[in-house]
């Protein structure tokens, strides 16, 4: 029972992907795994409808290098690339044309929105809706402070 912590440690990294190179076995999610340390981090999930809804889920060490981002795109967008901390509490809805039926595409395609020309780290964890995002989300804090933590070992 002394290594109960460290074998739960090691579970929660194999449903995130991270134990194994085969990714995450939770089936038809894309969860960007190669979110670095102190990244913009992006929590989304599809609506159901017709859009994805995105919302700032860890504001990152962002260098605010607005210049970087094309002066001709949207205000929105350079806000999400350049200065995502001032999205905090609002949501960002990426429309769809049709109801998606690949949700690991669907995800790559919310990760180039929210990332595709950020000017600092940034990463997206996507779910096929809320409630599996929120798992999704739960998961990684677990798999994160196991690690700063160093793994854990529980005593009898």
């Amino acid at each position: 029972m002394k290594r109960t912590g460290i074998v739960l440690v090691m579970m929660a990294e194999l449903a995130w992907g991270t134990a194994s190179a085969r990714g995450p076995i939770i089936p038809d999610e894309y969860v960007n795994l190669e979110i670095p340390e102190g990244a913009t981090v992006w929590h989304c999930a599809y609506d159901g409808r017709v859009s994805v809804r995105c919302r700032l889920g860890e504001a990152g060490a962002v260098r605010l290098d607005a210049a970087a981002v094309d002066p001709h795109m949207p205000e929105i967008v350079r806000k999400v690339w350049a200065r995502p901390s001032d999205l905090a509490g609002s949501g960002v809805v990426i429309p769809l044309h049709n109801i998606p039926f690949d949700m690991v595409m669907t995800g790559r395609l919310a990760a180039a929105v929210m990332c595709g020309g950020a000017t600092q780290p940034c990463g997206v964890v996507f779910a096929s809706n809320e409630s599996r995002l929120a798992t999704a989300v739960a998961l990684r804090q677990s798999v994160i402070a196991a690690r700063r933590l160093g793994g854990l070992a529980l005593a009898d």
